[in-house]
């Protein structure tokens, strides 16, 4: 009988150990919807690879981090990212963490139009090359096209 009641606390606290990943990481993110196409995803850079031109995708409360080089490129026309109506800015956060774009920018923006709005953008790259946000278009000659309009607008950029 005591067997099985060790077994049984046993299997309790593995339950209840095995539930604690799982509601970490969901505090740790928010709802990324594309409001043009009516679309959710699980990551920003999902959202930014499906974006059309002139979406918008909207970003619930909650922090969106890169996991790796290269995912926080927006290429884009007319795209817009921004926190969700009503939310506070400083608790919509996309943080680049030590990743980057191309070595320049821990969100590269290389189309026209774009809209950054309602959010905090972080970078914590260890290097002084790398800024938090550029605007620019690479290209492979001494020839690169210029953007030619963007907004950012009650943004935070902050160097983590």
């Amino acid at each position: 009988m005591k067997r099985k009641k060790w077994l049984s606390a046993l299997l309790s606290v593995a339950m209840v150990i095995a539930l604690i990943p799982a509601a970490v990481f969901a505090a740790g993110t928010g709802t990324i919807t594309n409001e043009t196409q009516n679309k959710t995803y699980d990551t920003l850079p999902e959202a930014l690879q499906d974006a059309q031109e002139n979406d918008t995708i909207t970003l619930a409360e909650g922090t969106y981090t890169a996991t790796a080089n290269e995912q926080l490129r927006i290429k884009t026309k007319g795209l817009t990212i921004k926190g969700a109506d009503g939310t506070d800015s400083s608790k919509v956060i996309i943080d680049a963490s030590t990743y980057s774009v191309s070595g320049q920018a821990g969100v590269m923006v290389e189309a026209d139009d774009v809209t950054l709005e309602g959010l905090t953008i972080t970078s914590s790259a260890d290097n002084g090359n790398v800024s938090t946000v550029k605007f620019t278009k690479i290209a492979d000659s001494m020839d690169n096209p210029l953007i030619t309009a963007g907004t950012i607008k009650n943004v935070t950029l902050s160097p983590a």
